[in-house]
């Protein structure tokens, strides 16, 4: 896209590459995730912190961030199946999610968490399940599309941190491949 401009860097330990790409910026779209892996490496607790820093020195007041239907007090939103699973087998990942997103319900941001179900690489389908509570879907929300909400935005979340007031995409919990 014409407006799109790359610049590589490390969230975690290049703050000054990180101050320069949020600059003058509008929003943050964060899109951190550990793809299939199991293991968290505090990847979220790491990463949130600088992207914070950068977004407020910046004056950049607007965060989008993916994060997964079942991360907080969404576990009830999830399937009894998907339950089982994040909390036996993604403990380590919904554990990270969790401590990684409270600065962001703190920051004082207008922010959004996006909490798709499941995220595969397939083509763009356009078919979403959207709302405060979407219901329990076993669906799937294809990368290709995981940018595009329905009606072509997304909406603002509760600066307060009510999760129930936050839009999500519904579909079983899993993480693009970057």
């Amino acid at each position: 896209h014409n407006r799109l401009h790359v610049i590589a860097g490390s969230v975690t330990d290049d703050g000054a590459t990180l101050a320069e790409a949020v600059q003058g910026q509008d929003a943050v779209l964060s899109a951190l995730g550990r793809g299939m892996s199991l293991k968290s490496d505090g990847l979220i607790q790491r990463c949130v912190p600088p992207i914070l820093s950068a977004m407020q020195a910046g004056g950049v007041n607007r965060l989008i961030f993916t994060s997964a239907i079942g991360v907080g007090v969404t576990i009830r939103d999830a399937p009894l199946f998907s339950r089982l699973v994040i909390r036996v087998m993604l403990r380590d990942i919904y554990t990270d999610k969790i401590a990684g997103e409270a600065p962001i319900h703190r920051s004082g941001l207008d922010w959004t968490l996006v909490q798709p179900a499941q995220l595969t690489n397939g083509p763009l389908t356009r078919t979403y399940r959207a709302g405060a509570r979407p219901g329990h879907s076993s669906g799937v929300v294809a990368c290709g599309g995981a940018a595009v909400q329905p009606g072509g935005e997304v909406a603002p979340g509760d600066a307060h941190g009510d999760p129930a007031g936050l839009p999500r995409v519904s579909a079983d919990d899993g993480l693009c491949d970057a």
